[in-house]
């Protein structure tokens, strides 16, 4: 006598993507975002952006591959991340090699099949030229595929990208080690009597100096900060200033992309060097 025959209904679901999430757990040494979620950074100061990673149904310790791109920094849209921008599974990681492909691996091993968890940090240090940048920097992250055609796995999977806001402030340096107005004078064209200037709390110009000489935060004043009329250009504040439209550019990261002779917002705000000696015999301008 025979038992009847009996089917089972298999079926293989495609393997869910991660998910990018703000900070659950925000590293102390990790930078928060303000009450509107920007990110604020300073030129010479390193950002660290914490960026949890969620995964569901998968091999606990299967490895997330990270890309990161931006976009914004101006008036256009700038497909890569800006320069020096990277990310790394660790709050002190280095720079990957160009080309280099960037993975968050969760600790422990064997299978979880519920949920497994790591995270990782979006990391930047602005550069002199960066002041005034402003635009977004978004992270994608994707696994390995299931790996099973009858169920339409696929050789990976990835999120939907999670975009952070970031700005850098213009016009202000964050000291170095060892540092004096001598050293930082070059990075911004300026000279170290230009510098001493605009700093007035810094009582002698020759000596290195670090946070507990210039300020709480150890950040210096490069140049001073203006609020263009609503006829104000490029040229216009070149001129005024006695600066090339170059140096005001490298300046300002967030006027760089307009069109030469377009008017600026109104109240924009840029940050400028004076080139004093340029303007001795110039007419006072309104």
């Amino acid at each position: 006598m025979s038992t009847p025959q009996q089917c089972m209904l298999i079926r293989v679901d495609a393997k869910k993507p991660p998910v990018l999430m703000n900070a659950l757990v925000p590293d102390p040494a990790s930078d928060l975002p303000d009450a509107h979620g920007v990110y604020t950074a300073q030129m010479g100061k390193k950002l660290r952006i914490q960026v949890d990673v969620r995964q569901v149904a998968t091999r606990f310790g299967e490895p997330v591959r990270v890309e990161i791109s931006g976009s914004g920094g101006g008036q256009g849209e700038a497909p890569a991340a800006p320069q020096g921008m990277y990310m790394s599974p660790t709050l002190h990681g280095d720079m990957p090699a160009a080309g280099a492909d960037v993975y968050f691996v969760p600790s422990g091993e064997g299978d979880n099949p519920s949920l497994t968890q790591t995270r990782g940090f979006i990391v930047w240090t602005p550069m002199p030229h960066h002041g005034g940048w402003n635009g977004s920097v978004c992270v994608h992250a994707c696994t390995s595929g299931s790996g099973c055609s009858a169920g339409g796995g696929s050789s990976s999977t990835c999120s939907v990208p999670k975009c952070f806001r970031v700005r850098v402030e213009r016009c202000k340096w964050k000291v170095q080690s060892e540092e004096s107005f001598i050293s930082i004078a070059p990075k911004f064209q300026t000279s170290w009597l230009q510098l001493w200037y605009s700093n007035p709390l810094l009582k002698h110009p020759d000596f290195p100096f670090d946070a507990s000489s210039s300020d709480a935060s150890g950040v210096i004043n490069v140049g001073r900060t203006f609020k263009t009329r609503p006829d104000d250009t490029a040229e216009s504040v070149s001129s005024r200033f006695g600066m090339s439209h170059h140096r005001l550019y490298d300046l300002n990261a967030d006027i760089a992309m307009l069109s030469p002779g377009q008017p600026w917002p109104m109240d924009q705000v840029v940050c400028v060097i004076p080139d004093s000696c340029s303007l001795e015999d110039r007419p006072m301008m309104g």
